[in-house]
This record gives structure tokens, sequence and C-alpha cells, in this order.
């Protein structure tokens, strides 16, 4: 009997080890996914941009490291998907003639 609870208990510590193995290869596929690198052109500048899939906030790398881009007045909002037609169809309507 006592031998039965300790391969429990080493299948037990077998099962967490394993999760936790898991889970980290998990953390380390995906994390880096978190930003979308993109590139910001000024004049005859370039800069690497990021942007956070998750919350959509966009930084831009400078010297002194990411600063957050922020969007200045009178500049359009650009949608991040595109907006459907009246009457919810993709399709555009057809022309009479």
């Amino acid at each position: 009997m006592p031998q039965k609870v300790g391969m429990q208990a080493c299948f037990r510590v077998g099962v967490i080890l394993a999760a936790l193995a898991l889970l980290g290869l998990f953390a380390l596929c995906v994390w880096p996914t978190l930003y979308v690198y993109d590139h910001f052109h000024w004049k005859d500048n370039s800069r690497p941009v990021r942007t956070n899939r998750v919350t959509g906030r966009a930084e831009m790398l400078d010297v002194d490291g990411w600063h957050v881009m922020e969007k200045r007045r009178g500049e359009p909002v650009k949608p991040k998907a595109p907006i459907p037609p009246p009457g919810g169809t993709d399709k555009p309507a057809d022309k009479p003639g």
C-alpha cells in the first residue's frame, strides 16, 4: 500500500511538471507575437513601429527606447475593420441600366 501512494505522488508531480513545461513552451511561442511590427516612413527617415495586437497601442522605436505614438488633432481615425455598407450586405448594390 505505501508503494502505491508513492507512485501516485510521483505521477502527480510528473503531471504538474509536464503541464508547466507545456505552459512555458506555449508562452515562449506566443509571447513574441503579441506585437505586429512595421515601419513608419517620414521624409527620408524610417523607424520601427510595433502595435500591440490586444490593445491596439502603437509604439515607435527611438534612440532612447519605445515611445507611444499618439494621434494628433485633425487626423482622420482609420477603422480597424472595413465598415459594411448600409443594409448589411458585403456586395455593392447593382447599378440600374
